[in-house]
């Protein structure tokens, strides 16, 4: 997981234009440039809703289908936060600490989709899928798609990004993902 802590940073590349305005680093107080990779964290929300939406297009996905005889969910569902999916990163499973208490305590750790899933299934929904004026932030929601997206389009969600968004788009510094490569150039700041 990696994001940005203190201050706001923007950057922007139009046709003959780029700039960019904020601090890269907290620590050094080292500027942002347009050449500043930038992680998106959770836009990539948008993102994988928009590769869904693309996927329905193409009438590879149906929106409405439930996605297992196990959640009764449809991708719509999980697009507007509204399945009723507890989040696996906030969610306290019992006798245990959240994801999210682990990494303010130092323990930061990749966490597959498979054990996202475990998370949710042992937590309770906040509420039936679809209740009408209900909706539920929950990272389980985009990682369920993500899933999807990958298996139907035989790609790692990364590609997808690549292929459907960040190359149409031009978009040459932007990363779903702390990267090797990318990491060692913002440690290297």
């Amino acid at each position: 997981m990696c994001w940005e802590q203190g201050g706001s940073a923007r950057c922007c590349r139009y046709r003959d234009f780029a700039g960019a305005a904020g601090i890269a680093d907290p620590g050094t107080g080292a500027a942002m440039t347009p050449d500043t990779p930038y992680y998106i964290g959770s836009v990539t929300k948008m993102y994988t809703a928009a590769i869904v939406l693309g996927l329905s297009q193409e009438n590879r996905i149906d929106l409405d289908a439930p996605i297992t005889r196990y959640l009764s969910a449809s991708l719509t569902q999980l697009i507007s936060q509204s399945s009723g999916l507890a989040d696996f990163e906030t969610g306290r499973p019992r006798g245990g600490k959240s994801v999210l208490e682990e990494l303010k305590a130092g323990r930061d750790r990749a966490i597959s989709t498979a054990e996202a899933m475990e998370i949710v299934r042992s937590l309770p929904p906040r509420f039936a899928p679809g209740t009408p004026g209900k909706a539920h932030y929950s990272n389980a929601n985009y990682r369920l798609l993500g899933a999807i997206v990958e298996s139907v389009t035989g790609k790692p969600m990364a590609a997808s990004f690549q292929d459907r968004i960040f190359g149409p788009l031009g978009l040459q510094h932007t990363s779903s993902s702390c990267r090797p490569g990318i990491r060692a150039r913002l440690q290297a700041r």
